[in-house]
């Protein structure tokens, strides 16, 4: 399965996704698109993984290229490609569908409680997850769910943690990527600027919970060997086992 990454700052990366991807045998390209970087064409690549970025969907002015990024993400989703969106991610999922993206009432940052709705394990993707988990948040937005999307998860922070597009696209408000590695990259960049909240962790929190990180991977990868699974049943559906 070939995997493309859409990547909005120099730091963080795929994390969990990388890990996944190498044990997989699968091949992946980026797009750096904070660095103006070309997209692909569409056929090139069969997964669409979205990262993050500390920027909002609505910062045009600052960031003149999610204007292109956004009209390029809603093209890959007509053209009915699989795709997940982490933070931003799913963000730029919910703006290119029309829905609207605004800065939330509490910052949620830090590790915290999300639970999932009972149709949540009926979309292909997410089949086999628990109902309740405990992630690693780290934003300041948030988004109302596209007409055409169904809400899948929630916080007590934040009402819309995940959605689904079809049986094709995820959006995640939380971040199953993060690694100890990034959240440490955290803790040293921005730890200092993190002002204090009612759904803010104090900093030395953020790395002292490696049962959390397992079960985030845990999630991640039972996520993306659904998606996995759900590409190789397509293709053997294409091409049946016996034909010419």
């Amino acid at each position: 399965m070939r995997v493309h990454i859409l990547q909005h700052m120099d730091w963080g990366g795929p994390g969990v996704v990388s890990e996944w991807m190498r044990e997989k045998g699968h091949t992946w390209t980026m797009t750096n698109v904070h660095k103006n970087e070309e997209f692909p064409e569409i056929d090139e690549f069969d997964l669409l993984v979205i990262l993050g970025g500390v920027m909002g969907v609505y910062e045009e002015e600052e960031n003149p290229w999610l204007i292109g990024e956004k009209q390029w993400i809603r093209n890959v989703i007509d053209n009915k490609k699989r795709v997940l969106g982490i933070c931003l991610g799913a963000q730029l999922i919910a703006s290119s569908m029309g829905a609207n993206v605004k800065k939330h009432v509490h910052s949620e940052i830090g590790w915290w409680p999300v639970q999932f709705a009972k149709i949540a394990q009926e979309h292909p993707f997410l089949h086999g997850i628990q109902d309740n988990y405990t992630f690693f948040e780290f934003h300041y937005d948030t988004f109302d769910i596209p007409e055409s999307g169904v809400q899948l998860g929630k916080s007590v922070a934040c009402k819309n943690q995940a959605f689904a597009i079809g049986d094709r696209v995820v959006g995640l408000q939380f971040h199953p990527e993060f690694n100890e590695e990034i959240v440490q990259g955290i803790e040293t960049k921005l730890g200092p600027k993190i002002e204090p909240g009612p759904f803010v962790k104090p900093v030395p929190e953020m790395m002292s919970s490696p049962e959390r990180f397992a079960a985030s991977k845990a999630f991640l990868y039972t996520l993306l060997n659904n998606v996995e699974i759900h590409f190789n049943l397509e293709q053997a559906a294409c091409f049946p086992f016996g034909t010419d």
